[in-house]
């Protein structure tokens, strides 16, 4: 039942955002649209997390967290990923400390901080309609 809901909502968001969109400006629940072959513009104080869905992305984009170390310690990030402490990963806004396991922002694949902002998360197929939710 869920593969059907799936394909219906990839459908019905090709559609009518093909039909009736020429930017990235459409938005399902907490997530941008973006056309495939678009470049969604540099976040200065966030990460986004997109998955692919028929002819387009489904980004979802959230904050930096305040982070519990001093400015100094912070170790910088790569574009659209978040500055982190040295034993911290930082992952849908929020901050998780080494060692520490948390869900994925996709909703389906579970993760491990690694420290300095690095995790391992499981690679399970993920679903948009978790993601955006």
């Amino acid at each position: 039942m869920s593969r059907i809901v799936s394909w219906f909502f990839v459908g019905f968001v090709t559609f009518c955002c093909a039909t009736w969109r020429t930017d990235a400006t459409g938005k399902f629940g907490n997530c941008i649209i973006y056309f495939n072959g678009e470049t969604p513009p540099v976040l200065e104080n966030g990460e986004r997390t997109c998955v692919p869905s028929g002819s387009i992305r489904l980004c979802r984009e959230t904050p930096c967290p305040e982070l519990p170390c001093y400015p100094e310690q912070l170790r910088s990030s790569s574009v659209d990923k978040c500055p982190s402490c040295a034993d911290t990963c930082v992952h849908g806004g929020n901050v998780y400390y080494t060692g520490q396991q948390f869900q994925n922002i996709d909703g389906v694949n579970s993760c491990s901080c690694l420290g300095a902002n690095r995790a391992m998360c499981s690679k399970l197929p993920t679903n948009e309609l978790l993601l955006c939710r």
